[in-house]
């Protein structure tokens, strides 16, 4: 009887065993469901942030695995499917946890696109207004703000929690002037051109 006992426990254990190592993996690459290209990553407390580009159909996410024993990666949550409209400034996906708020940006490329900016200070600005607003001015108001320089027409940001402030996406040139951006509930859009 013991003897079977340890036979059933061990098949059991082995079972279990193989159904975790078979969902983790030694890449962050792997690691995504996705056939996809790591473009940026940032390290969390339980693993990375990814954003990144699918292989086959070009298409952008952004995604968070867990690091398991220092070395091995499993997938955790993600967003996938992302293209860039006709017309439009940039794309933005995001997605949240309860630690992390993840936002992956892909710019036009005739955008003009340099610095893309989190955050909002003003008062209520109706997507149907046209308003002021420069790099300078975001800088003078960087505790509301988070601020990135696009690279390779892609722009990632890992913040701690979501608001509608964070949600407000603003795209900048390199002489800091306002060419896009995608107030809170509304479409991106091209301003000020």
């Amino acid at each position: 009887m013991k003897k079977f006992l340890l036979i059933v426990s061990s098949i059991g254990i082995a079972f279990f065993l193989f159904i975790w190592l078979s969902q983790s993996h030694f890449s962050v690459a792997s690691a995504i469901p996705w056939d996809i290209k790591v473009l940026q990553s940032e390290d969390t407390p339980d693993g990375k942030a990814i954003l990144f580009e699918d292989n086959q159909d070009h298409s952008f996410g952004v995604a968070l695995v867990d690091r398991k024993f220092g070395f091995l990666y499993q997938y955790y949550i993600g967003t996938n499917g992302y293209h860039l409209d006709p017309g439009k400034p940039f794309q933005a996906s995001g997605l949240t946890d309860d630690k992390h708020f993840i936002v992956g940006i892909k710019t036009a490329e005739d955008s003009n696109i340099k610095y893309i900016t989190l955050g909002n200070h003003l008062d209520e600005v109706a997507p149907s207004e046209t308003y002021d607003l420069t790099l300078k001015e975001v800088r003078n108001h960087e505790e509301e703000y988070y601020i990135t320089e696009v690279k390779d027409h892609y722009a990632f940001f890992v913040i701690d929690e979501y608001t509608d402030s964070t949600w407000t996406i603003r795209g900048f040139d390199g002489n800091g002037n306002l060419i896009a951006d995608k107030l809170f509930g509304a479409e991106e859009r091209f301003v000020n051109r």
